[in-house]
């Protein structure tokens, strides 16, 4: 079933590589009850349940994998970092047919046709070439195999990203360089329905079939600090904008998402950040 591949990375392959081996765990205790809100649309949106092959793309700490494996799925985890896949491993000891592998979600170690369904859970927004992972998802997946991504809503007032980006924007300078950054798709390429719709299109998915809505995913946060931290220690990209600051800079970007936090709505245990997203779904042709 494997099938393996080995190609350099790129500048901008390395800067994610390098922050998601050191942010892993960060990752996992800030935006991990954020994210995983998104697993079980995804799962719904793949037809998931007792004995589909599923393949969780970007895993990550393993939260959609470990949903679906709960469902009675047959399911291999993939990450490119080590890190998070140390993460996952313990969640094996849960389940008979759960597997995590380290590997490149543009060159994926699988073969052809094997799966009935993948999930790519806010990978997309982290890779050079997201087309070349749309291509081999196509690859292999059955005919009549079904994926579904999710990726981050193009900010709007009163969400976290817009407080983030507008603290960036004001306080700090928004445009400092990252390795290869100059070739990547924007942040929020693929909010975009009609930009989503084209890119699987081109990796050979039925056009008719793509459907996207939007997931109401909320951050729930003990302090107000919260939110800045989380961007700061469990991201990459934002992260290695965040760390390209002045001190100066930093300390008044932290200062005004801490106020932004504030302002929205308190909950029983803190405060509550709406941080929406879109999830996109599309299905093979079956012939």
């Amino acid at each position: 079933m494997l099938r393996i591949a080995r190609r350099g990375r790129c500048a901008f392959a390395n800067l994610e590589h390098t922050m998601w081996q050191s942010g892993a765990a960060a990752y996992d205790k800030g935006f991990g009850p954020l994210t995983s809100q998104a697993a079980v649309p995804l799962l719904e949106a793949v037809h998931a349940g007792q004995d589909v092959r599923l393949l969780d793309v970007a895993t990550g700490p393993g939260f959609v994998a470990d949903a679906a494996a709960a469902q009675g799925c047959q399911v291999i985890g993939v990450d490119f970092s080590s890190e998070m896949i140390e993460l996952a491993k313990p969640l094996m000891e849960k389940h008979e047919y759960l597997t995590f592998l380290q590997g490149d979600a543009q060159e994926l170690p699988m073969a052809t046709g094997v799966f009935d369904a993948v999930v790519v859970a806010f990978g997309l927004l982290h890779l050079p070439s997201p087309m070349r992972c749309l291509a081999e998802v196509h690859r292999v997946l059955k005919p009549g195999g079904r994926m579904a991504f999710t990726v981050w809503q193009t900010p709007a007032e009163g969400t976290g990203f817009k407080t983030v980006v507008d603290a960036i924007a004001t306080h700090g300078d928004p445009n400092v360089p990252l390795p290869g950054g100059d070739d990547v798709l924007p942040f929020f390429h693929f909010a975009d329905a009609a930009a989503s719709a084209d890119a699987l299109a081109d990796a050979g998915f039925a056009r008719a079939s793509v459907e996207s809505r939007s997931l109401p995913l909320v951050a729930r946060l003990e302090t107000s600090d919260d939110l800045f931290q989380m961007f700061a220690t469990g991201t990459a990209r934002t992260r290695a904008i965040l760390e390209r600051q002045t001190e100066a800079q930093l300390a008044a970007i932290r200062q005004a998402i801490a106020a932004g936090g504030e302002a929205g709505p308190r909950g029983e245990h803190g405060y509550e950040v709406p941080v929406p997203a879109v999830m996109v779904s599309v299905q093979k042709p079956i012939k």
